[in-house]
Parts: structure tokens; sequence; C-alpha cells
């Protein structure tokens, strides 16, 4: 194979990788790694054996991990809330509940908000920005939709939650 040939044969694969690495960085920040911190946090939220407490925790802001868990738990000693996020998505669905999240509108990095986030949550995040979602609920009585927004930040490469309240609100058909 003479020089150029291969020269060409290298410049294409760099190429295909480069695309491929484009890509890949496209697809995880519009939505990929927010859509699975949201369902992971849902799953706990609403879903027997959907990791409950630490599921719901482990969305947030590593931060915001203990109070919240305090919070939650009563310093540890109480699981009851859990128990009654459950009922409500037994109660709107049936049981046995599946939780699905679609991930609708991703909003606009500032640097000004990035810059606030940063002064009230500690240096290190890397990105901040809100999410519109829709959460979808299916049980053994049919299914509901809920939408909701929000705001999520990037640390360590990961989107965490910065709040539990997404002021979720049914969708009627």
């Amino acid at each position: 194979m003479n020089n150029k040939r291969k020269m060409t044969i290298t410049s294409i694969v760099a190429a295909v990788i480069v695309v491929a690495v484009v890509a890949f960085a496209v697809v995880t920040t519009m939505g990929g790694s927010e859509q699975s911190t949201l369902e992971s946090y849902y799953k706990g939220l609403y879903t027997v054996g959907g990791g409950g407490i630490d599921a719901i925790v482990g969305a947030l802001l590593p931060s915001l991990q203990q109070e919240q868990y305090d919070t939650i738990t009563m310093g540890g000693s109480n699981f009851s809330q859990l128990a009654m996020w459950q009922n409500e998505a037994n109660t709107m669905v049936g049981g046995d509940v599946q939780v699905a999240v679609k991930v609708l509108q991703i909003g606009e990095d500032s640097a000004t908000d990035l810059n606030a986030v940063r002064n009230t949550y500690g240096g290190d995040i890397e990105g901040y920005h809100t999410v519109a979602f829709q959460l979808t609920l299916t049980g053994s009585n049919g299914s509901q939709d809920l939408v909701g927004v929000l705001p999520m930040a990037r640390t360590g490469g990961q989107w965490y939650l910065l709040t539990m309240d997404a002021g979720l609100k049914r969708v009627v058909e």
C-alpha cells in the first residue's frame, strides 16, 4: 500500500472517531444523563423495589443528600414518607407502578445562572440548567402523565437535582 493511500485511510478513521466523540457528547448533554437521574429519582419515589430513599437522595446534589435524608426520614428513624409517596402513585394508577420519564426541554445555560449556582452550592459545579420533563406512571388501573420542571447541576460528570420539588402537574386529556 502506498503512503498516500495509508494517509487517506488514517484520515478517514480519524474523522470517524471525531464524529463518534462529538455525537456522544451531544447525546449526553441533550438529556441522556439528566433523564437517567430523573428516572432513578422517580422510581425510588413511586415504585416498590425502585431503590427507595437511597435512589431519591442519590439523585440529589451530593452536598444536599444528608440534609434531605435526615428531613425525609426524620433523622433516619422513620421511613413512612416513602410509603406515602408510593401510596400516592397507587391511588393514581393502581398497584405495580412503573415509571417512565421523557425529557421535553433543556433550558439554556447562562454564565450568570451557573455562577449563582456555584455560589450557592459550591465551586465544583460544572454545568447548570432547568429540565422540563414528562413523568408517566403506569399501574394496574391505567396510566397518568405528569409534567414538571427541575433545576439540575452537573458535578463530577453526573447530573443531579437541586431540589425535590418539580411542581408536578397532571396532564388532563
